[in-house]
């Protein structure tokens, strides 16, 4: 089985869907919304009174896009677990109100 956290829960969500082999998977503070998820959620508490969290997250994805090579968000972890098939398997998701790492929101 696999076990993340954070980010390595994302990318265990994605080769837990993508892999009909791996028998079960414990996701601890997925970021399910992707990398331009996580970005909204993090810039969305310091874009005050006049909502810029659209723009500043646009930016920030567009400059990491850059960076990277544009090899961002090639998978979507929640549309690939809804879709897997094959033999049962077991998923655990832990996850928290208080979590700060992979806001409940998302």
């Amino acid at each position: 089985g696999l076990m993340g956290f954070s980010a390595g829960a994302l990318h265990a969500a994605i080769a837990f869907a993508l892999e009909p082999l791996v028998p079960g998977v414990w996701l601890d503070a997925a970021p399910f919304t992707s990398l331009r998820g996580m970005i909204e959620a993090k810039v969305r508490p310091f874009t005050g009174l006049i909502d810029l969290t659209v723009p500043v997250t646009w930016a920030v994805y567009s400059w990491a896009r850059v960076f990277s090579g544009g090899l961002l968000d090639l998978y979507s972890a929640l549309d690939l677990l809804a879709n897997c098939s094959g033999p049962p398997r077991h998923l655990a998701i832990a996850a928290g109100w208080f979590d700060q790492t992979g806001p409940p929101a998302e």
